[in-house]
């Protein structure tokens, strides 16, 4: 599972549940507690708002309204458009 994959079932999963721990999520992506903190980290640098409650009953919950504010393209996907682009302006 790559990373961009990994990252999209964090966020369905955090939709979807309401709060999940980061064990939780470990465990349904197969990736190491420290892995899913990282994931946590960039998704909010993305632009995501991530709560996170610590102690019993705690977990982490994304906010209802919280949407990517930039985009992930692979290096494929951004000379994909880069082509259009430069087909567009040629024509």
């Amino acid at each position: 599972m790559n990373i961009r994959q990994r990252h999209d079932i964090i966020v369905r999963s955090l939709r979807r549940n309401g709060t999940s721990t980061v064990a939780e999520l470990a465990e349904e992506v197969g990736a190491s507690r420290r892995t899913i903190l990282r994931d946590i980290s960039a998704l909010r640098d993305e632009g995501f708002v991530i709560h996170s409650e610590a102690g019993r009953g705690g977990g982490l919950q994304i906010d209802p309204q919280s949407i990517q504010t930039t985009a992930r393209l692979s290096v494929a996907e951004v000379f994909a458009l880069l082509e259009h682009f430069a087909f567009s302006v040629g024509h």
